[in-house]
């Protein structure tokens, strides 16, 4: 039964809603007869009696949490909505649609933290814990700030784009830098919060009273990596929902033109899957192949005369294909091949996109390329086509063959004087991120940034078991700086491999298996013989690094922001693969850790 006290609360917040309700009625029945501006005073009137009837009953039971929260929320609206009006009246209309944002990403923060709270308000110990480290996160003062960042960011990135840029332009930036920045506030967050938590009890001794309840291990640090988990879960779903809705809101800025306008449509706000092009049969890739391997053993055997390691074959190959395939000389055609377009075919009504961008060996005159294309044999259009700049055709999908595939021939030659074709070569190299592709829509933007933002809920769960981890046997500085290492390896994990190879290389240092365990001591020998110490070290620091970039996992297989920005498919199978490695695999491992160690720990035992 609920107390005197609330039932009269009750009664109060009823009758607010009532004298709302019933201004906002009889302001629209006056409206519906003609009445227009007695029916805006009627509902105006209703309102803020309501509004005034509601303040009177939060000031009378201020005593109840709830009726706190709902006061701060009024007085939150309150300001909020007078912040928004005002720079409405300057014609500031992105400033105030980013106070409301701000307002709302606050509330809905608040709810979440509240929701958070109750989830865990039952009496098993683990909960009680994990309920703990959520109000840990709004007293720790740099979790707090990082969490102000957070809800400031997403509402006011909109705000400081330059609206004389591409709309295109304008979301790709946006979602990069909202999905990349709330993922890197949330992952400092968690690594001061992981590390703070148990050596903050710890080092003020709150811990004994836990310990001594007594509460097991697993119990104790499942409940702190649960509450962490949690409130990361809470916040992102905050940001996602903020950064969909405000995505939605740039969406109906005006754009460019009307290719600018379907650029948002069909390569941002989408979810698209990438096919690479393969050689066509006919251009007997491995034969070739074989025939440059054979020449250059012929011009330099002592090199290639063993057997070929990865990287040099890789090498020769990309020669071959650069020769046969990616350029096309001056009144010469090539063909490239997109296979796996069935679903687009099959889903028909639509269009496959290919992406490629041609460059030409020499500045061709008015920095244009005369190419012809044809798709599947059948003639499709001929460009005068701006030199060494990423092109977009869209392609019908009923153009696609029955086994679905389709093949792109592109010849570069004049489309009326073959003589007049500029003496030069085009190239059209593949690959990722600038080389020629072809897309096709396979789901929603929604559904993709859903996804996406998964993964790197995914990428704060493991760095909170890596943060607690620490914290088991380390103090909460040098914890902060083992799980900062972790995140940066993480994140540049490529480089650093990169930058490790550059830093210390020798003779045969790209072979695998069996020759790589023979290579290395062989040329640290070397090295020593011939009294090269330095180079010799160099060799070792290369190693130890490398070992400890392959016991973290590389954050870029797991990264959002670019796929999502650029409208590429975030797909059931990444997110799996996410929540294999980081989310069973890598945080398993370092729980166990963690438990080890807390488990040996001493921190307090009961004496008789």
């Amino acid at each position: 039964m609920p107390s005197p006290r609330a039932a009269t609360f009750a009664r109060w917040v009823g009758a607010a809603v009532v004298v709302g309700a019933l201004g906002e009625g009889l302001g629209w029945l006056l409206t519906a007869q003609g009445a227009s501006d007695g029916g805006a005073i009627l509902r105006g009137a209703g309102r803020v009696a309501g509004l005034l009837v509601l303040l009177v009953g939060v000031c009378r039971w201020r005593s109840y949490r709830l009726v706190r929260g709902v006061g701060w929320a009024v007085v939150g609206a309150g300001v909020a909505g007078s912040v928004a009006w005002m720079f409405l009246q300057v014609e500031a209309r992105g400033a105030a649609i980013a106070t409301a944002g701000i307002y709302a990403m606050a509330l809905a923060f608040a709810l979440g933290l509240a929701m958070i709270r109750a989830l865990f308000s039952f009496g098993a110990a683990w909960a009680g814990i994990a309920r703990t480290v959520v109000q840990e996160a709004v007293r720790m003062r740099v979790a707090l700030v990082l969490l102000v960042g957070l809800i400031l960011l997403v509402p006011v990135l909109p705000v400081v784009l330059d609206p004389d840029e591409r709309l295109q332009y304008r979301i790709q930036f946006f979602l990069t830098w909202a999905v990349g920045g709330i993922t890197l506030l949330l992952s400092f967050m968690t690594v001061f919060l992981a590390c703070g938590t148990i050596c903050g009890e710890v080092r003020e001794r709150r811990i004994f009273t836990t310990m001594t309840k007594p509460v097991r291990p697993a119990a104790y640090l499942g409940g702190k990596w649960i509450g962490l988990s949690a409130l990361n879960l809470v916040l992102v779903a905050v940001a996602g929902c903020g950064i969909y809705t405000f995505a939605r809101i740039l969406e109906q800025q005006p754009a460019r033109d009307q290719a600018d306008r379907r650029a948002v449509a069909a390569q941002v706000l989408t979810a698209r899957r990438a096919v690479a092009p393969e050689p066509p049969d006919e251009l007997n890739v491995e034969e070739r192949f074989e025939k440059r391997v054979e020449k250059l053993r012929e011009q330099n055997p002592g090199r290639y005369d063993a057997p070929l390691t990865t990287s040099q074959r890789e090498q020769i190959m990309q020669r071959v294909l650069a020769k046969w395939w990616y350029t096309v000389p001056p009144r010469g055609e090539r063909t490239f091949v997109f296979r796996g377009l069935g679903p687009a075919r099959e889903a028909g009504g639509g269009h496959v996109q290919i992406r490629f961008k041609p460059k030409a060996s020499e500045r061709p005159p008015e920095g244009k390329i005369w190419l012809r294309f044809w798709v599947n044999g059948r003639k499709f259009r001929e460009a005068h086509l701006a030199d060494d700049t990423m092109q977009v055709m869209d392609v019908p999908v009923d153009r696609i063959d029955e086994e679905g595939a389709l093949r792109l021939r592109i010849a570069h030659v004049h489309p009326r004087v073959e003589r007049a074709t500029f003496p030069a070569s085009v190239t059209f190299p593949p690959g990722k991120d600038e080389g020629m592709q072809a897309f096709y829509p396979v789901d929603a933007f929604g559904a993709n940034l859903a996804r996406g933002l998964a993964m790197s809920w995914l990428r704060l769960v493991f760095l909170g078991v890596v943060g607690l981890m620490a914290g088991t046997f380390l103090g909460f500085p040098v914890a902060c700086l083992l799980t900062l290492l972790v995140l940066v390896t993480g994140i540049g994990s490529d480089f650093v491999t990169e930058a490790l190879t550059y830093y210390a290389a020798w003779e045969g240092d790209d072979a695998s298996g069996l020759r790589q365990l023979v290579a290395v001591p062989g040329a640290i020998a070397e090295r020593l013989v011939a009294g090269e110490i330095y180079p010799a070290a160099k060799i070792v620091v290369r190693l130890l690094g490398q070992a400890i970039v392959a016991l973290i996992p590389s954050f870029d297989a797991f990264s959002a922001s670019a796929p999502v920005a650029r409208g590429r498919v975030v797909s059931w199978g990444q997110l799996g693969n996410a929540v294999l490695w980081l989310g069973v695999i890598w945080s398993g491992a370092c729980a166990l850790i963690a438990w080890l160690v807390f488990r040996a720990r001493e921190l307090a035992k009961i004496t008789l």
